[in-house]
């Protein structure tokens, strides 16, 4: 999958910007037990200040009692995003969304199957994710009936600073450096 370069927007939770058009949608498969119950897809972007992820996910009823963020939206219905760039590093960065847009950001230390997470420091400013969820259906509330909800959200690469392979080189953007060839 190419992840194409844009210029930095704002995000809206639609995924209306035009820096979405032309992007295919690429399918998500539920890890962990059993088979998912609705389909989800996802698009990706990046650009040199960070990554954009528009994620939408059909759904019948919003399952999101949470109203905080950095509870553990994982328990319900919830879009989750894994960053490893480094895997010679036992710290990834994980980040939860919920369809009310609560938000949990982590750093998590996976040491040999032992994990612990902290919430980032200083998760303001340019360090802090930029998100916005749109439900299609009545209300965005516990409990609605829907037919299903999008994400959309940035994560900066200054907050990702510190998971491995992210010190720039001489006359190179930090971008460079944090989206693999593979992805470019």
């Amino acid at each position: 999958m190419k992840i194409p370069c844009v210029n930095d927007f704002e995000v809206s939770g639609d995924g209306s910007a035009s820096a979405w058009q032309g992007v295919a949608w690429e399918p998500l498969v539920r890890v962990g037990e059993g088979k998912a119950a609705y389909a989800a897809r996802t698009k990706i972007l990046w650009s040199q200040t960070g990554l954009y992820f528009l994620v939408d996910c059909e759904d019948r009823k919003l399952t999101c009692t949470m109203t905080r963020d950095g509870d553990d939206l994982f328990r319900e219905d919830v879009v989750e995003v894994f960053l490893w760039p480094d895997e010679a590093h036992p710290v990834y960065f994980e980040y939860e969304i919920s369809p009310l847009n609560f938000e949990l950001p982590l750093m998590v230390n996976n040491h040999e199957g032992d994990f612990c997470g902290w919430l980032p420091f200083h998760y303001t400013g340019t360090r802090r994710v930029r998100h916005a969820t749109v439900v299609r259906g009545e209300t965005q509330e516990q409990g609605a009936e829907v037919t299903g909800w999008s994400a959309e959200f940035f994560i900066p690469f200054e907050l990702l600073k510190g998971l491995g392979q992210y010190a720039a080189e001489a006359g190179q953007p930090l971008a460079r450096q944090c989206v693999p060839d593979r992805l470019r």
